[in-house]
């Protein structure tokens, strides 16, 4: 038996939330009368979804190859919103995407996959040109701790967690350290 609600998420600041379906269609509800559908063509196997904290209007949904970041427009009277409100971000992402989620400033997408040792960061004010950050935040001072470093891949524009497959990133409240889940224990 399977339910209908793949994955559930509250704006952080705001009153308002997303609900995506496992037919991949996403509501906003909020004090606002009208309940908008998010959907999109590549918008398929919905697997997480974060809100910008410092916009209240913008929503990145996870997919299983690309991630859309949403700028749901409040003053949109129709009932779904036109996929000019998305923008697709898919060059240089792993496959599945598992987790997604914005730094507490709303500056920086951390994104990550089980089938990589990596976590990309994307910068907010770049997602128009789906560029990856020349500088993304020095966690940790590069420093090891409990034997793992992490480092810059400038290559890749991406940060390296040297170990398995990363399923769930989340940053911690000042935005210089990880949260971690890994395929890999101990």
């Amino acid at each position: 038996f399977e339910g209908l609600i793949r994955f559930f998420s509250w704006h952080p600041k705001e009153h308002k939330c997303a609900l995506a379906l496992v037919n991949d269609n996403i509501y906003i509800y909020s004090s606002n009368i009208l309940t908008p559908l998010v959907k999109h063509p590549l918008q398929k196997k919905v697997t997480m979804m974060s809100w910008n904290p410092a916009h209240e209007n913008i929503l990145a949904v996870a997919c299983e190859s690309v991630i859309i970041i949403w700028n749901i427009d409040p003053e949109e009277k129709t009932v779904r919103m036109p996929i000019t409100c998305a923008l697709v971000i898919k060059e240089n992402l792993f496959s599945p995407i598992t987790s997604i989620n914005f730094d507490s400033k709303g500056n920086w997408l951390a994104v990550c996959s089980p089938s990589s040792s990596k976590i990309v960061i994307l910068n907010q004010t770049e997602f128009k040109s789906k560029l990856l950050p020349t500088n993304p935040p020095n966690l940790l001072n590069n420093k090891e701790k409990n034997n793992e470093k992490l480092t810059i891949n400038e290559m890749d524009k991406c940060i390296r967690v040297i170990g398995a497959g990363i399923t769930k990133v989340i940053w911690s409240p000042d935005n210089t350290r990880f949260c971690v889940a890994s395929t890999q224990y101990g």
